[in-house]
């Protein structure tokens, strides 16, 4: 079906001029970033973190892209937004972290990479643009 294209080479072969349509199972459903993608159609239910998860293949941004489109055959659309809801309500703040706690919790002084990552933080808007830096940065700061 791939005309003896490996695997590994599928990202970047999609991203030349060659070959226009992805035909996926649910290999690609996380950690496929290619922003060219465009439109997905749907034949299969998805719900909670798998919906979310597979629909946002398609935000990936990339030049000439101004929008993207899924023709869904199978999910009910109110079950699709209740999916996606949980991630758009803007959380209760508790307080602000002290990353100075930190130091006195484990005896370190920080680097100048924890102090830009605690600096990254202090700006971030809302507790789950927080705990995203903190994943990204793979750092174990808890909240």
């Amino acid at each position: 079906m791939n005309h003896g294209i490996r695997e590994t080479e599928l990202p970047d072969r999609f991203a030349s001029n060659e070959f226009q349509v992805l035909l996926v199972a649910e290999k690609y459903q996380t950690g496929f970033d290619q922003p060219l993608l465009h439109t997905m159609y749907v034949d299969k239910r998805l719900s909670g973190i798998q919906a979310v998860q597979t629909l946002s293949r398609l935000n990936r941004t990339c030049p000439g892209k101004e929008n993207t489109f899924v023709l869904d055959f199978v999910n009910d659309p109110e079950e699709i937004y209740l999916s996606f809801k949980p991630y758009y309500e803007t959380p209760l703040q508790g307080e602000k972290s002290d990353p100075h706690q930190l130091n006195e919790r484990f005896g370190t002084d920080f680097t100048p990479a924890d102090q830009l990552f605690f600096n990254q933080l202090e700006s971030a808007a809302t507790e789950n643009e927080k705990i995203r830096l903190a994943a990204e940065a793979n750092h174990p700061l808890k909240f």
